[in-house]
């Protein structure tokens, strides 16, 4: 027994050391909260799409899910979206912030291609400094769905 414990041990060590492995994590995108708290009205979820949320409100509003980040360094995300159409897409973008929150890292906003299906966003990245946060904002226009994200080091 002490000996199994010994061998996970290694290849957990082994792992950690491997150059190039950077795991990837995920939310749905119901763990996030909407940009300015007065509009959650806007927001609901639905039983058919478990862990997304719907843009309820006439205009285009923005949902902001904050990423754990595991180093510093470049963080790039994908993003599973339903736009309904060009008057209701969907745009995201990820943001890398210091700890003292007084210095950001961004891309501009990348919005969908096609529209009436899932679409995914791929960002092309944000830096995170040691201690920093990194989080998702995404544009969703009335009616479009944001259904989750999962981002990794670059």
């Amino acid at each position: 027994m002490r000996e199994l414990r010994l061998l996970s041990a290694l290849a957990t060590i082994a792992m950690m050391a491997a150059p190039g492995l950077a795991a990837a994590r995920g939310v749905s995108a119901i763990a996030g909260k909407p940009q300015y708290p007065t509009e959650g009205y806007c927001w609901e979820g639905s039983n058919n799409t478990l862990g997304a949320v719907r843009n309820g409100c006439p205009s285009t509003k923005v949902w902001v899910m904050p990423a754990v980040i595991d180093a510093p360094g470049w963080y790039v995300a994908t993003t599973t979206v339903y736009a309904l159409n060009t008057s209701a897409t969907v745009g995201c973008m990820v943001e890398g912030v210091n700890a003292a929150a007084n210095w950001h890292w961004f891309e501009p906003m990348l919005y969908v291609q096609s529209f009436g299906s899932d679409q995914q966003i791929s960002t092309k990245g944000a830096y995170v400094p040691a201690g920093g946060q990194l989080y998702i904002h995404c544009e969703v226009g009335p009616g479009s769905w944001i259904k989750g994200t999962t981002w990794a080091l670059q």
